[in-house]
């Protein structure tokens, strides 16, 4: 299948109200025939005037711009969607917009089988606009070409934007009636050590929302540029560009998470510019070389084609699919986070055939299968076996690390310590396991006593340590293991506050004083202190008050940008899930609370239960009393910690203004590595 996101703007193909231009489309129509590429054509790209452009472009003829259904030739600001979007909005009359459709649709009957309507459209117009345009699209396109599909929807989480609030409201209003296939772009949870969150808890959350709504329609991964944990490498592409085994990650995933079909990459990205080495998108005008990307994508495209999921396999170290093709039996596995080896006693007469993640044989196995794991997928081919033999095969196999212990999080407070958890995966008994810290900022690197670790056990690490200066980060080396098996690991810890909190006693007010975005203009414009307790039930207690002498607007589905308190709770703060240590746990979460708001003033991220228990707002600021619900996680709460953070969004207008925060950053809702630390005494 291929892609063709933009083969011509409606400014493009008609510039004139009636007349049309199809040179550019029948071309790329004719020879993706030509080709046998079956084309998934999106129209009509936007709504928007992009001046990003050399030149600034309008993706809606001049003619249809000025009959702006709400008078607005010149576009609106783009306040029409769930963001705010930098580019103006058009919104064309609904008979001009169908006779393009129409005019489209009747010129490539039988040539193009799906239709994209809008790309991206969360960006720039309410869930009510889009399926005005929807349904106009829909039915003009089923009256002229029956066997065509309509592709919808095609929400994006990009920049944060709120993709599955997005499809949830069109599923509300029926938008799945006017479409076949729901297409998205889950740029929040890009692969599987994505942060926020994973592609796989990307996929089933996006699912979800299908299921509660009775939809039984394929959804697809329309889009997916950046293949990294974190967000776009704009800044230094040539070292935070993705690697190969990336391709093939997110391709099994996709299909193993039960996807229709899955294009995310550009298709620039799969070559090098021989010229410009270090050029996200080489221009294929130039020198091109086919590249370890190419490779990979072909190799998936051979094992995936066609695929139908069979069964998961997932622990907390390995990723396993077990599918069919073509009548054969396949599994797509792989290491989560460090390299593991893989045993598996094989169903009689059985027989694996293991090859790396562009195809090539490496090695056939029979009886018991043994396979060294890393971060690049390996495709197995069974043969011998049916699908249940081999997935229960599967569901009991052994996984050992490569080495005896896993290190999680390092933290460092700024009261001068350096606390660490360290887990032996071995299977057996550790003896005499040390711990050396090492960074520049150190006064001298610290050590711990030797210790023994049973099997599986976990321990906690908390060894004083002098800082030089007040660096907000703290690039060290951790050494973990025996003299004659040692863990070496680099990492990077926040150097975070810390708090004390009792049971039944508030704190003092601690003020929250770091400003990190945008500029306090004086103490009335914004001052903020809070304060905790946590009770007998497990509920952690935060009293919050406020100095604001003006209000912001509500801002509908985006309440860091009004008058807001963003609280982070890491209920283990010393776990680390992902490649990825500063990225978000299923144990982290965001919660967002609107103390203007009459109602909806609590926003939460997956934690449930929490309330508010006094609220008190005036043009001179605001009190607030938040109760959160941490039993479920810890039980009880007395002698344990939690990763904190406060935050306080400050809006005057209809956008946040600043922000300030207790021991963290701006970038709090998707990196844990600074939040401080609360200690239950």
């Amino acid at each position: 299948m291929g892609q063709q996101k933009n083969i011509g703007n409606w400014d493009d193909l008609e510039p004139e109200q009636g007349k049309f231009q199809w040179r550019r489309v029948d071309t790329i129509v004719a020879l993706a025939q030509q080709k046998g590429i079956d084309l998934v054509v999106c129209i009509p790209g936007t709504f928007l005037y992009k001046p990003e452009r050399p030149i600034g472009k309008w993706e809606v003829p001049e003619w249809a711009r000025k009959r702006d259904r709400l008078g607005n030739p010149d576009g609106k600001d783009g306040t029409f969607g769930w963001c705010k979007s930098p580019h103006r909005v058009i919104l064309p009359q609904l008979d001009d917009w169908r006779n393009f459709v129409k005019a489209y649709a009747e010129r490539y009957t039988g040539k193009i089988p799906y239709y994209e309507i809008f790309n991206e459209p969360n960006w720039y117009l309410s869930p009510e606009y889009y399926l005005e345009y929807l349904q106009v699209a829909s039915e003009e396109i089923r009256k002229a070409d029956p066997a065509a599909k309509i592709v919808g929807i095609c929400a994006t989480s990009d920049d944060n934007a709120d993709q599955n609030g997005f499809i949830e409201d069109c599923l509300k209003l029926g938008a799945a009636k006017y479409c076949d296939i729901i297409t998205f772009h889950p740029y929040t949870a890009r692969i599987d050590n994505g942060k926020p969150y994973t592609a796989m808890e990307g996929i089933r959350a996006t699912k979800g929302l299908l299921s509660k709504y009775n939809i039984d329609k394929p959804l697809w991964n329309g889009e997916m540029y950046y293949l990294v944990s974190s967000f776009h490498p704009y800044v230094s592409l040539s070292a935070d560009e993705f690697t190969a085994d990336a391709i093939t990650r997110c391709y099994a995933i996709d299909m193993g998470e039960r996807l229709g079909a899955s294009f995310p990459l550009y298709y620039e990205q799969l070559f090098a510019n021989c010229y410009l080495p270090n050029t996200y998108f080489p221009t294929l005008r130039h020198a091109a070389n086919v590249t370890a990307k190419f490779a990979a994508n072909s190799a998936a495209g051979h094992f995936l084609n066609g695929a139908v999921p069979l069964k998961t396999i997932e622990t907390a170290d390995v990723l396993c699919y077990l599918y069919k093709n073509d009548d054969k039996l396949f599994s797509a596995a792989w290491a989560l986070r460090d390299p593991v080896e893989l045993s598996v006693t094989l169903p009689p007469n059985a027989a694996v055939t293991a090859h790396d993640m562009f195809g090539t044989v490496l090695e056939r196995h029979s009886g018991k299968m043994t396979l060294g794991l890393d971060r690049p997928p390996l495709w197995l081919e069974w043969t011998g076996a049916d699908a249940v033999a081999a997935g229960q095969s599967l569901e009991k196999m052994t996984v050992r690390g490569k080495n005896n212990l896993k290190l999680g999080r390092a933290i460092i407070s700024k009261d001068g310590y350096a606390c660490i958890s360290i887990s032996n995966i071995s299977g057996a008994t550790v003896n005499d396991v040390l711990l050396r810290m090492e960074a520049a900022s150190f006064e001298a690197p610290i050590k711990s006593e030797a210790s023994q670790f049973a099997a599986n056990e976990s321990k906690i690490f908390l060894l004083p340590i002098q800082i030089k200066g007040n660096p907000e980060a703290i690039p060290l080396t951790v050494f973990a293991g025996t003299s004659e098996r040692m863990l070496k690991q680099s990492m990077v810890a926040g150097l975070v506050e810390t708090l004390p909190v009792e049971k039944d006693r508030f704190t003092e007010f601690t003020s929250i004083v770091k400003t990190v975005d945008g500029k306090i203009d004086s103490e009335n414009d914004l001052a903020a202190q809070f304060s905790v307790s946590y009770d007998d039930e497990g509920y952690l207690l935060v009293r919050v008050k406020v100095i604001d002498d003006a209000a912001g607007a509500i801002i509908k589905d985006a309440p860091w940008d009004e008058d807001c308190i963003e609280i982070f709770i890491d209920v283990f703060p010393l776990l680390s899930e992902n490649l990825n240590q500063a990225a978000y746990n299923k144990s982290t979460f965001q919660i967002a609370v609107s103390p203007r708001r009459t109602d909806a003033r609590i926003t939460s991220n997956k934690l449930k239960g929490v309330t508010l228990s006094a609220v008190k707002a005036d043009g001179a600021g605001y009190k607030v009393e938040i109760k959160i619900p941490l039993s479920d996680h810890l039980g009880t709460l007395q002698g344990k910690f939690i990763g904190f953070d406060i935050a306080i969004d400050d809006s005057d207008s209809n956008k946040r203004k600043s922000q300030t925060v207790w021991s963290g950053s701006s970038d709090n809702y998707q990196n844990r590595s600074r939040f401080g630390i609360l200690k239950f005494k």
